[in-house]
């Protein structure tokens, strides 16, 4: 919004000021303020910071400094950088503190600060919810080996229990067949 108001400011300078000298960096930020708005935003940055690099302690430059940090964070701008806005807001504010801008700029740290922390949590939540299902992905391959070894296990042990069981049946029929053969023999 209040880019608008400087946008439109810059451009009743030059229109409605008849007295008024325009100046060819008044004349580059307003063709910058129409890029912005006409959604050339990398374009706009680009002219900005031509007029930033031109005459670095001008009114111009400072407002070219400003309209880089907020064409960063311009909500309409697809390659928005947040992280390039918070670097230039608290570059303007360090290099024009009694600039009337400066409440906002520096209400554009404090934001961008919030929300580069909020993201740094998210990222190592994110990271630790990956840990925790690959841990927990980890755990179900042990309980399955677990339960693989345990089958093979039981396996094993109805099989030789099987052929303990076959042993006793041999042994039985033994007994059963020396038991007749001692009764044959003591008739």
């Amino acid at each position: 919004m209040v880019f608008a108001l400087s946008f439109a400011c810059a451009f009743a300078l030059t229109c409605a000021s008849p007295g008024k000298m325009v100046t060819y960096k008044n004349r580059q930020l307003t063709e910058a303020d129409a890029l912005l708005f006409n959604g050339k935003y990398d374009e706009a940055k680009i002219l900005y910071d031509k007029i930033r690099s031109s005459q670095p302690n001008s009114e111009e430059a400072r407002t070219a400094h400003f309209s880089i940090a907020f064409t960063n964070v311009y909500y309409k701008n697809p390659n928005a950088d947040w992280n390039a806005a918070l670097k230039e807001f608290k570059s303007f504010a360090a290099i024009y503190p009694k600039d009337p801008r400066i409440g906002e700029a520096l209400s554009w740290v404090r934001l961008l600060t919030v929300i580069k922390s909020f993201n740094n949590e998210f990222k190592r939540a994110s990271n630790q919810v990956q840990r925790l299902e690959l841990d927990q992905s980890e755990s179900k391959m042990t309980q399955r080996m677990f339960l693989d070894s345990m089958a093979s296990m039981l396996r094993n042990c109805y099989q030789a229990r099987d052929s303990l069981v076959k042993k006793n049946v041999e042994l039985e029929n033994v007994i059963i067949d020396l038991e007749k053969k001692f009764q044959q023999a003591g008739k």
